[in-house]
């Protein structure tokens, strides 16, 4: 599928496997190997907000500058910072369209539904700082603002405004989805950006930056009182009547919080939770679609 790569990167990130499986592919390939260690470095303010600790920002930046080294190595090649330059720019320019997209799915009607949102997020995180991520995005927003001025919903009739958690959804059957429109649901939004959208780069000073938001995206993800006040934020700047919570069982981080958000929003808030259990590739790890069917049928009833 890939053709043979001359080295591997790879990130120590939250997805259990994703840690080991470029240190694996470099094994079994005899490629050299640069890992990039993803370690805490975060607490939480009286505020409640990310408190970001300067030595981790240090760790960080030292370990992309140990990665430079180690490209301009392997490709014997040295760091265009002009080119650098540009490429951040055009990530804060995709980063900034997608929030204005994300503004914009605050309308009532809602203008486009969370499934939309999940397949469009991985044009964005894969081609962020490039050209095609900027056309993509704007074309996206551009859109979405139409759709808003015409006040075009998604539904012709949308009676409950539901909350994507966990997510993306399940790739084989994309469609299970749209049964809450069935009856008056739309998912409004996906909590899938919690971390990805956060936090920008700054050009003049890249290593630092980008350390600031790498340990922005995973504290929204890893640490529950931030993920908790982050879905409290979507809950009450959407409007949202009722959490779908998918439960993908290949992810343990998000996969263990689950109970907690669902008995928190609920003790807090008053809201309710479906939890859909199952795997993202694999339909051999749900009960059965005929179930899942039926769960949403009773959630919808329910919140009517």
């Amino acid at each position: 599928m890939y053709p043979r790569p001359d080295f591997v990167v790879g990130l120590g990130c939250l997805c259990d496997s994703a840690g080991k499986s470029g240190e694996v592919i470099a094994e079994k390939l005899g490629l050299p190997f640069f890992m990039i260690d993803i370690s805490g470095g975060f607490s939480l303010s009286k505020e409640g907000e990310l408190k970001i600790s300067e030595e981790s920002v240090r760790y960080f930046a030292y370990q992309y500058n140990e990665m430079i080294e180690f490209l301009e190595q392997q490709t014997g090649e040295q760091l265009d910072m002009n080119r650098l330059r540009d490429v951040y720019c055009m990530t804060n320019e995709a980063l900034e369209l997608w929030s204005d997209i994300s503004e914009l799915k605050k309308a009532i009607p809602c203008p486009s539904g969370a499934m939309d949102e999940v397949v469009s997020l991985f044009v964005p995180m894969a081609l962020t700082g490039t050209p095609e991520a900027t056309h993509f995005l704007q074309k996206v927003r551009n859109e979405m603002q139409e759709r808003v001025n015409k006040g075009r919903g998604v539904i012709d009739e949308e009676k409950h405004r539901l909350l994507l958690v966990g997510g993306p959804a399940w790739w084989y059957d994309i469609g299970l989805f749209n049964y809450f429109e069935d009856f008056g649901g739309v998912l409004v939004k996906a909590d899938l950006d919690i971390g990805w959208a956060g936090g920008r780069l700054d050009p003049d000073h890249p290593a630092e930056s980008w350390a600031r938001r790498m340990i922005h995206n995973f504290a929204y993800l890893d640490y529950l009182p931030l993920r908790i006040n982050y879905i409290k934020k979507l809950i009450d700047e959407y409007k949202i009547d009722g959490l779908v919570i998918l439960s993908h069982w290949g992810c343990r981080v998000l996969g263990g919080q689950n109970l907690a958000v669902k008995d928190i929003i609920h003790r807090d808030l008053g809201i309710p939770s479906l939890i859909l259990d199952g795997d993202l590739c694999d339909e051999r790890h749900r009960a059965s679609r005929e179930q899942d069917l039926d769960r949403i049928e009773e959630f919808m009833e329910m919140l009517d």
